[in-house]
Parts: structure tokens; C-alpha cells; sequence
């Protein structure tokens, strides 16, 4: 959120306490912190390597912003060989005039070879509109709070220890997991359960341990305050169960170590429905909110207002919660099977996990030649473009295969063929034609139309800027097809893998009204495709 700047308030004043001098990537890590900084700075050097600027207007700080891999050591490279001179402060002040192309001898001159060849690797794209910080771990390229700790929680994974204080029994995990993907428990609600059942509530016993200042005992009764006592033992706690609908003696419930599993566990042991879940853990919140409102604001709450404060929660989120629970009974519910699930999701999850892997090192290794075999076929079927194509150049067809080096996986392949078929387009002067893809992903962003917001994945952006861009005047629809039918696409695919790469490209045309001159090679031969290789190319 600071560095997206989505609530401008907020990131002005976060800016003023610890970084008044930086931007937040270059934020100095020493210093006064508060536990929220102090956080955010343990991470802060992973949100970093994973976060970058995709250029579009290059109105990204050069010093003190990710925009490119040497960004972090700008000022090493700088050279200043006369005094006086303009030193460059955004992206833009390093293109060329009224252009969105790297000024070559300009960073030459500034940050020397080394860095202008990492310099010009960085893609600008040709749409309108301010850079856009991306975050590389998902293809919305959104980092989310979410996003983050999945991530986080995937580079540092911890298994949950076995023994000792932090330690979870099996059916406290499987209740764990049965709460967290419960889609109608208040979310705080949610977040207390977690909380409490990994043994993280500052009960006075625990917060007892970190200053002399707080009283481990219980303000109501003057026992030493755990988790046991507060949420059972307690006069007030057991009080709040004895009234409660079916009503329970919590003094009789068994007590362990950790204080609260055993009687948990035992609640829920036969296995029951979730409204009784929504209701025990609900009370419980309440219980708590009680206990802190009496402790530090000496507000003292009747039994009765934490029944009524449940019942309400738990019907707000459930509105069927009170049919449920007249009907279905804790005894009445068969044993749940949530650790046999539990243990399929974690198998299941690792083989997503190769899956993925697979993906993207066999789209890598198949860039360089998945791209072209598609561009063909999206001119050669389209309703509109064999019409215009044949009226104008008397073909019925034309049959690429080509190469290129930066299409790391299947999606960016797929949206390179098709913003080569857009540039043979705009160099056959077609009006109308349709494009076709097998890739729903692809078909959405170029039916939406929007790169900022809906591009399908980050990296996407700067191959759809210049497929809308060869396409401004041309008018143009994206159809998706059933991968099957997408054949001759494959073939001329392998075609292209199994090329050896060539200096030129070789033409072919077989068609019986070319006599002399092919219009189709003259047009083609006069464009310029980029970081395209044209290896071969046939007209019929």
C-alpha cells in the first residue's frame, strides 16, 4: 500500500516518520522503529527483489526506484567526465527526443558499457500511461497482503514443530484448516481462533513473561491467568457456559499443558456441525472481549450480553444458523473426515507445485520457436481477413515459422505469435481480420482491451502495447478455439524448434497468379519485425 500509494494520507505520514529523505526502496533500516516498520523491514529486501517498474511513461526515479536489475547501484556506475553537465533523474531523460527509444550514446556516456547493456535490455512499452509497479509472483503482478505471505510462506517454510509449547495435535490442526476455509465465520472471529489455538493470546501468564509491569493474575478472581483459566475455570467464563444453550460445566473439562487443546478437543470430538463451530469459538471472542474490557477499561459485562452478542454474530454471517442448529445435533454428527482431506490438499499441492515447474522451464526452453507457428493461422482463419487477402494479393494463405528469444513460457509465446500476426497484418494492409488463439487467458486481455488493468499476466503489457499499436486503424476481433483444432499451428511449431538458426530467411511461393514478383514477399520484405527471425515463409 506505501509503495502504491494507495492511500496518499496514510503513505505521507509513514513517509515523514521514517523515510523523509527516500523513497521507501531505499528507506534506511536503522533508526527508531515501531513494531509495524520494524516488521515491514524484515521483508522489505524480499518485497525488493521481487518487485520491479515496467516502463510506459518513464516517469520512474533512475536512483531510487526498481526500474532495472542495477538499479540499487546507479551511482557506481555514474561517470561524469565534465563538470556541469545535466545528470539524468527518470527513465525518460535517457531516451531520445520525442521518442520512447534508449538514447544508446547518452547511457554510454553516463554509466559506461556494463550498465548500458543491462540499461537496454529493459523493454519500454509504446501505451500511454505511468510506470507500473509490478509484483513478479503473480500475474496480476498486484502484491497483496495475501500474495505476500504466500510467497513469504513458501520461501521460508517452517514445519510445525512436534514438541514443546508451539506444537499442534492432529485435531487441532484439521480444526484449524476446517475454520480458516469457512466461508460463513466472521473473519475476526477467524483470526482470534488462529490466534488462540496456536497459543498466541497475551493471557497475564503469557504477557507476564515480558514485563514486571503486568499482572499475571486474573483481575476477577486472583488466579494465575492462562488460557484454561480464562476461557473455563474462571467464574465469569464458566458462568457464560453453564447458561449456554445446550448448557456445559467447562469446570470439568480436561486440562493439559498447552491449557487449551484438551478441552477442545473434547468439545469437539464426535465431530460436529459448523454452526456449533461458529457458536463455541464466537463465545469464546466474546469471553476475551469481556476479559479485556474489564482489565483495562473496568467495564464490567453481564453473562447475558455475551449470549446475545454471539447469537447475533453468528446469525448475521449465518442466517440459517438457528434452523441448523434446531435440527442437527452435536451427538447426531458423524465423524468428520477433515484429516483425510487434509492430507490429500498436501499432496496435492506438491504436485501443482512440479507441475508449474515443468511449465515454465519447457515454455523457456520452447520460446524461441513457439511464437510464429500461430501467427499464420490467426490471419488464415479469421472471417473477414482471407477475403481482404485474397481480393488484394490473390493468395488464399500464408504460412510462417519463425524464431524469438524472449518468450519466457507459453503465455508470452502465445502473445508473441500474436503480435506478429498483428505486424504481417498491418504490412498487408488488411482492414479487418480475426484473430484465434487456444489460450483463454490471451483471447480475455485482447477482448478487454485494457493492459493496465486487465493484461491477464504482468509481462504480457509490453507485447499487447504493440499489438493495439500496429492494429490503431486496422478493425479486429479474438476468437478462442479448442486446442485440437489448432493443429497446423503446432506443426509449424515444431517445424521451428527443430530449425537450426539461420542468418535469412528462406521464401516459397507457390501460388499460380504470382508469375514474376510475389506482392506477398515484396510487402513483407519491406517491414521491420523487430526481435523477430523469420526463418520461412510460404504463400499459396
Amino acid at each position: 500500500m506505501i509503495a502504491y500509494n494507495q492511500d496518499p494520507h496514510l503513505s505521507s505520514v509513514i513517509k515523514a516518520k521514517y523515510f523523509p529523505f527516500n523513497s521507501f526502496w531505499t528507506a534506511p533500516s536503522h533508526g527508531a522503529k515501531s513494531v509495524f516498520w520494524s516488521s515491514i523491514m524484515q521483508v522489505k529486501n524480499e518485497l525488493t527483489s521481487n518487485c520491479f517498474y515496467q516502463i510506459l511513461q518513464g516517469n520512474s526515479n533512475i536512483w531510487s526506484q526498481p526500474w532495472c536489475p542495477i538499479w540499487n547501484n546507479m551511482h557506481a556506475y555514474l561517470t561524469l567526465s565534465t563538470q556541469g553537465e545535466q545528470i539524468p533523474n527518470i527513465v525518460s531523460d535517457l531516451w531520445l527526443p520525442n521518442s520512447k527509444r534508449w538514447d544508446e550514446e547518452k547511457i554510454t556516456h553516463f554509466f559506461g558499457q556494463q550498465a548500458a547493456q543491462s540499461i537496454l535490455q529493459v523493454p519500454v512499452s509504446q501505451h500511454e500511461g505511468e510506470d507500473i509497479l509490478c509484483w513478479k509472483p503473480v500475474a496480476s503482478g498486484i502484491c497483496t497482503a495475501k500474495e505476500a505471505y504466500r510467497h513469504l510462506a513458501g520461501q521460508h517454510f517452517q514445519p510445525i514443530p512436534q514438541q514443546g509449547e508451539r506444537s499442534l495435535p492432529i485435531p487441532i490442526l484439521t480444526l484449524l484448516n476446517q475454520i480458516w476455509k469457512d466461508g460463513l465465520m466472521q473473519p475476526r472471529v477467524k483470526t482470534f481462533a488462529w490466534r488462540l489455538l496456536r497459543q498466541a493470546i497475551a493471557t497475564g501468564e503469557r504477557a507476564g513473561r515480558y514485563s514486571s509491569h503486568i499482572d499475571e493474575n486474573c483481575k476477577r478472581c486472583g488466579i494465575r491467568e492462562n488460557d484454561h483459566h480464562l476461557f473455563f475455570t474462571c467464574v465469569f467464563a464458566r458462568a457464560v457456559w453453564f447458561s449456554a444453550d445446550p448448557p456445559l460445566r467447562s469446570d470439568v473439562l480436561p486440562e493439559d499443558d498447552t491449557g487449551i487443546h484438551s478441552p477442545i478437543i473434547f468439545l469437539f470430538q464426535t465431530g460436529v456441525h459448523k454452526v456449533h463451530i461458529h457458536k463455541v469459538f464466537t463465545t469464546l471472542w466474546f469471553i476475551w472481549k469481556a476479559r479485556n474490557d474489564h482489565r483495562f477499561n473496568s467495564k464490567v459485562w453481564t453473562v447475558q450480553q455475551v449470549h446475545h452478542l454471539t447469537n447475533a454474530t453468528v446469525q448475521a454471517f449465518n442466517p440459517f444458523a438457528g434452523t441448523q442448529h434446531n435440527n442437527q445435533c452435536i451427538q447426531e454428527q458423524e465423524n468428520s473426515t477433515a484429516l483425510i482431506k487434509h492430507s490429500h490438499g498436501v499432496q496435492d499441492h506438491v504436485e501443482a507445485q512440479v507441475i508449474v515447474q515443468r511449465v515454465q522451464i519447457g515454455g523457456a526452453a520452447n520460446a524461441h520457436q513457439d511464437d510464429i507457428s500461430r501467427s499464420v493461422q490467426h490471419i488464415q482463419e479469421g472471417e473477414q481477413g482471407p477475403q481482404q487477402l485474397q481480393r488484394q494479393l490473390n493468395i488464399s494463405g500464408i504460412f510462417i515459422t519463425a524464431q524469438i528469444f524472449q518468450a519466457h513460457g507459453p503465455l508470452m509465446a502465445e502473445a508473441q505469435a500474436v503480435s506478429l500476426a498483428a505486424k504481417v497484418v498491418k504490412s498487408l494492409g488488411l482492414n479487418q481480420v480475426t484473430y484465434i488463439s487456444d489460450n483463454q487467458t490471451l483471447v480475455t486481455a485482447l477482448h478487454k482491451g485494457d493492459i493496465i488493468t486487465t493484461p491477464g499476466h504482468w509481462n504480457l503489457r509490453p507485447i499487447l502495447a504493440e499489438f493495439f499499436n500496429n492494429n490503431r486503424e486496422i478493425l479486429f476481433e479474438a476468437r478462442k478455439i479448442r486446442r485440437e483444432l489448432n493443429k497446423m499451428a503446432h506443426s509449424l511449431t515444431r517445424k521451428a524448434w527443430n530449425q537450426p538458426d539461420r542468418t535469412s530467411c528462406s521464401f516459397m511461393c507457390n501460388n499460380l497468379f504470382h508469375d514474376q514478383q510475389c506482392p506477398v514477399l515484396e510487402a513483407l520484405q519491406s517491414s521491420s519485425w523487430g526481435d523477430f527471425h523469420l526463418c520461412r515463409i510460404t504463400c499459396v
